[in-house]
């Protein structure tokens, strides 16, 4: 797809290369050497020179699991019941599809997704379950947050995504993966915009280019298909939408503020990782390496074009390239954050920020130029409000506001006590890792 995260598109016209020599067999190709002339940066090594002058981070940023097995007949009624809640105009039952298990409130949604029936959503999890009759579906698909991945391990989020699936049905096998994204964040001054498409040699169809208003943001290379590259300006990203504890990690590999960060992420569906004989979740894990360059060396290389020579697999890497391409995914772990985050709450610092920047608008339609007189009214003001609008639904303006309530803590996946709640009484992550992939 295409990646609305870093800009508007500049050039979305499909472009054809001839693919470099040496072709991709179904196998993963191996590592790249870590070897080589120059003090070209990698994870395992100082950073001091360009075009990478520092590798911050490295890893899984987004993962896609599939578990084969079916739901319990009354965890399909409970879901279709939930279903139908979300779908209501009353608020009242509105409120009352969310399924808690253990410290996970998980939205449920008012639609399903595709073929799926059923979704479920918290700040770590998305699920989709299938029906029961579903056969050649599998039970659920899970998707790990980015924000999740930075507090866990892939491993560690694959084992607490079955210890919750294991409360909800019978899993039959262990975990595949429908799509995995690899990233690297790193610090550069290089213009990445200063080379031209042809610079780009690849066996992808579709490149493009991307921009906010006039700063350059970033590329994307093979949008739709198997495969696909995304480079972009992070630090834009950021601003744009979020994401702030991305610098509070950043600042464990060395960050300065004010450092231009650019991320180079993969992503690879399971059409591609099928086809590479990557058919499980350990045998993805244990290939990280090798899919990362079989995507630099053999799928996509960034070279410098020469006007000598036609043969464009004979261009040299780009410096950047080659700096990237030696990042080592089984090194060292990363630093992450020290706490998993199951809500999606503002902070209180900013919900008061904005109360103060309505008491500020009250004050000027009211003329006022005290605040803590202008407060006072505006909590009469808001007083009568609620009391108008409990009296024209026929019920209390607290029984009103507890509604409201209920309503906001799904929307920021807090229990609610108004939703289902799962006890959380399954095996420990491990155990229903090893019950799950020895069938239950």
């Amino acid at each position: 797809m295409n990646d609305p995260r870093i800009g508007n598109t500049d050039d979305s016209a499909p472009i054809h290369h001839k693919p470099p020599t040496g072709g991709a067999s179904g196998a993963v190709a191996p590592s790249p050497s870590r070897g080589g002339s120059g003090a070209t940066p990698s994870n395992t090594a100082p950073h001091s020179c360009r075009p990478v002058e520092r590798i911050l981070r490295w890893g899984v940023d987004s993962l896609y699991l599939s578990f084969p097995g079916k739901l319990h007949e009354e965890t399909e009624a409970k879901l279709i019941r939930l279903k139908e809640k979300a779908q209501s105009p009353d608020p009242r039952e509105k409120a009352q599809a969310q399924w808690v298990v253990g410290e996970h409130a998980f939205e449920v949604k008012d639609k399903g997704a595709g073929v799926f029936a059923f979704v479920l959503e918290d700040a770590c999890f998305r699920i989709s379950f299938s029906k029961r009759t579903a056969n050649r579906l599998p039970m659920a698909t899970v998707k790990l947050s980015s924000r999740y991945l930075s507090t866990v391990t892939p491993v560690q989020g694959m084992q607490k995504a079955i210890s919750i699936l294991t409360t909800m049905g019978q899993l039959d096998a262990a975990a595949g993966v429908s799509r995995i994204d690899l990233f690297v964040d790193f610090v550069s001054y290089e213009d990445m915009e200063s080379w031209t498409r042809d610079a780009w040699v690849t066996r992808a169809e579709r490149l493009h280019q991307y921009a906010e208003h006039t700063k350059f943001s970033g590329w994307s290379i093979g949008a739709g298909g198997p495969i696909m590259m995304r480079l972009y300006d992070k630090n834009l990203q950021i601003e744009k939408v979020g994401a702030q504890y991305l610098r509070t990690l950043w600042d464990a590999g060395g960050w300065k503020d004010g450092q231009p960060v650019w991320r180079l992420e993969f992503e690879y569906k399971r059409e591609l990782l099928a086809r590479m004989g990557l058919n499980s979740f350990e045998t993805v894990m244990a290939q990280l390496n090798g899919l990362w360059s079989y995507a630099m060396t053999d799928w996509l290389r960034l070279c410098i074009p020469s006007l000598d020579d036609a043969t464009r697999s004979r261009w040299p890497v780009h410096p950047l390239w080659a700096a990237l391409s030696s990042v080592d995914f089984g090194s060292a772990e990363m630093s992450r954050l020290r706490r998993v985050v199951t809500t999606q709450k503002p902070s209180e610092e900013s919900v008061i920020r904005r109360a103060i920047a309505c008491l500020i608008t009250f004050m000027v339609l009211r003329g006022f130029t005290e605040y803590l007189a202008a407060f006072r009214e505006m909590s009469d003001a808001i007083d009568s409000t609620l009391e108008a609008d409990a009296f024209y639904q026929g019920i209390a303006a607290q029984k009103l506001v507890e509604e409201r309530i209920a309503l906001k803590a799904r929307e920021y996946f807090i229990p609610n006590g108004v939703g289902e709640v799962v006890p959380d009484d399954g095996d420990d992550p491990a155990t229903a890792y090893r019950k799950a992939s020895q069938g239950g």
